[in-house]
């Protein structure tokens, strides 16, 4: 991908249609190849809708950035039905949830719920309802694959996966939160009833369900691409949209302290600077100047770096050194379920050589961070 390409995605995103009158189709084929791996192409599309006729692209190129605008206009009705049956039977159950991520961006902050591509539903539930909640997915059909919220390991896991059943392998698959980004292990001031008190109702065209305030979407969304260690852009649009909603000095001065306390305030200054440069967005003069913000607490490398989970192991709240044993074997070695998924081996025999695959991850983490 040439720098010529990066500048034609610029001028989409910011609306400089200008810039684009001179593009070949030759430019316009190849330029398609970053957005499908940003997974902007649906964005892409909605935006040409908006462009004079002469900067629009040959009608193949637009025909294929079509294709996948109307593949996730698919998804976004598939997942409207999907939240709305989950939430409902949450309810029914006197559960609280709030739906996170691209499932609630979508709807929440997009022009198009079509535009924000996501593979899976996310979802936040208050610690002592997950059990609950459990049993509410089980009997929607969803398997669980590991239970993770049981003694110990629900310190050092946030998450348990679900995956539909035969019979409604039409559906996302989910993960059902307790926490997010561990950041009660973190800092004990800041838990999960918090985010509940702050959150928003998002309604879509058939049904309405709760979300994260948009400041603590913004947070966690910094956080989530830290984490990754890679940055997307459509990732960055998240980023964007959700700085936008921000409408008064109270949301950025609540940002401002707020991503210390999640121990994301690097992150949440270098992707809002990403913002700046990608989406062109504005900075209220008041909060544009990045040395005046709070410092990053002392912790805050650590609390998001590869030795994280140990540390959380050593933090723990448990009765005795053999149970923190116990639970650091199996952060060394995690039921082999998880392995099979995040570092598939080429048999099952082979399943060794994927444990040994992670550790060598890890090294190599350590070395990025030293």
């Amino acid at each position: 991908m040439n720098i010529e390409n990066y500048q034609n995605i610029f001028s989409l995103l910011k609306n400089e249609s200008s810039m684009l009158t001179k593009v070949s189709a030759n430019q316009w084929n190849d330029f398609l190849s970053t957005p499908k791996s940003h997974c902007i192409m649906p964005l892409l599309y909605w935006r040409i809708g908006n462009l004079p006729i002469e900067s629009r692209p040959p009608e193949i190129i637009a025909k294929r950035m079509k294709e996948a605008f109307i593949e996730g206009y698919i998804r976004s009705l598939r997942m409207e039905r999907q939240v709305s049956e989950v939430t409902d039977a949450f309810h029914k159950q006197g559960i609280e949830v709030l739906v996170l991520k691209g499932a609630a961006l979508c709807w929440m902050v997009y022009p198009d719920s079509a535009t924000r591509p996501y593979c899976d539903l996310d979802l936040l539930v208050k610690p002592f309802q997950v059990e609950r909640a459990r049993l509410a997915l089980e009997k929607l059909g969803y398997k669980c694959k590991q239970k993770r919220f049981s003694g110990i390991y629900k310190d050092i896991y946030k998450d348990e996966e679900f995956i539909p059943a035969e019979n409604i392998k039409h559906r996302f698959a989910i993960d059902l939160h307790w926490d997010l980004c561990n950041f009660a292990r973190v800092n004990r001031s800041i838990g999960t009833e918090e985010l509940f008190v702050r959150a928003v109702k998002v309604k879509t065209p058939r049904s309405t369900f709760k979300a994260l305030h948009p400041v603590d979407a913004l947070i966690y969304a910094a956080i989530h691409i830290n984490k990754h260690k890679q940055t997307s852009l459509i990732w960055i649009y998240d980023i964007a949209l959700l700085a936008r909603r921000l409408v008064v000095p109270e949301d950025w001065e609540a940002l401002q302290q707020r991503c210390v306390d999640w121990r994301g305030r690097q992150a949440v200054e270098d992707f809002l600077k990403l913002a700046q440069d990608w989406y062109g967005i504005n900075l209220p003069p008041k909060f544009a100047d990045f040395s005046l913000w709070p410092k990053p607490a002392d912790s805050e490398r650590l609390g998001h770096n590869w030795m994280g989970n140990l540390f959380k192991v050593h933090k723990i709240n448990s009765p005795g050194i053999f149970a923190k044993i116990r639970c650091l074997f199996h952060l060394l070695f995690p039921h082999p379920e998880h392995i099979r998924i995040n570092y598939p081996p080429a048999h099952n025999c082979l399943l060794a050589l994927s444990y040994i695959r992670r550790w060598l991850n890890w090294f190599g983490k350590v070395n990025m961070d030293i």
